[in-house]
C-alpha cells in the first residue's frame, strides 16, 4: 500500500531530483586518481596588504 502523496514529499522528491540532475554532469569528469595524490601547482599572485585600505565603523 503507497503512502498518499503529499507536498512535503513532492518538495522532497523535487529536491533529490534536483540533486541528481545538479551533480550527474560533475560525476564522470572527476580524475582517476585521488586529488591527495596530485600536487597543487604554486598560485600566481601574491596577497599583498593594501596601503589604500581604511577600516571602517559603521
Amino acid at each position: 500500500m503507497s503512502q498518499p502523496s503529499t507536498r512535503k514529499s513532492f518538495l522532497a522528491q523535487l529536491l533529490g531530483a534536483a540533486a541528481v540532475v545538479g551533480l550527474a554532469p560533475k560525476l564522470p569528469a572527476q580524475p582517476a586518481t585521488p586529488a591527495a595524490a596530485s600536487v597543487a601547482p604554486q598560485a600566481p599572485f601574491a596577497i599583498r596588504p593594501e596601503a589604500r585600505a581604511v577600516a571602517r565603523l559603521s
